[in-house]
């Protein structure tokens, strides 16, 4: 029953509003394609996540996926700037003030398997010697607007599965157009 109804939900969130992402079927299995964006993009997203749900809010839009029933998350979306610090902070900032201690550990260029350019960030931070806790960000840059994927959950969660849906959607970003 719990099934049927989370599917329900997915069919809900996924048809609400013209401005909404769409899903397509993949050749690669436990994968959707998800398309969003402006500028267009596409990206492959895990097809067996716990929920969905798609923001559009002051010229952003995100898709935010919760790979179980606490998380952690994947998160696909557009923000109008090409300011990635400005984009690293809203992103971030959203976390930081929950874990306490927390720092930028990485800032740097990658290249995906795409052959796209994109700037690279990692924060990790624990409250007073907990779990420690991670956002990693991939920022996309065109046509005057940036596109970004985030991971945000506890560093022990970054492994497997999970490490391989962040990995695949990182290399799979590509745009459309």
């Amino acid at each position: 029953m719990r099934v049927l109804m989370w599917s329900l939900l997915v069919v809900l969130v996924m048809s609400v509003g013209a401005s909404a992402g769409e899903y397509y079927l993949s050749d690669e299995a436990g994968y959707w394609w998800y398309w969003d964006g402006s500028p267009d993009y596409e990206v492959l997203i895990p097809s067996s996540a716990y929920a969905y749900v798609q923001v559009d809010w002051a010229g952003s839009t995100s898709l935010e996926v919760a790979l179980g029933e606490k998380g952690p998350l994947l998160i696909a979306g557009t923000m109008p700037t090409t300011d990635v610090d400005k984009a690293w902070n809203a992103i971030s900032s959203r976390w930081a003030a929950s874990v306490g201690r927390s720092s930028t550990t990485t800032n740097s260029s990658i290249e995906t398997e795409k052959g796209l350019q994109a700037r690279f960030r990692v924060l990790e931070g624990s409250p007073n010697g907990d779990k420690k806790g991670i956002v990693r960000m991939v920022a996309f840059v065109k046509d005057g607007r940036l596109a970004y994927l985030a991971f945000v959950g506890n560093e022990s969660e970054y492994d497997g599965n999970v490490r391989q849906y962040w990995l695949r959607a990182v290399h799979s970003f590509d745009w459309r157009g």
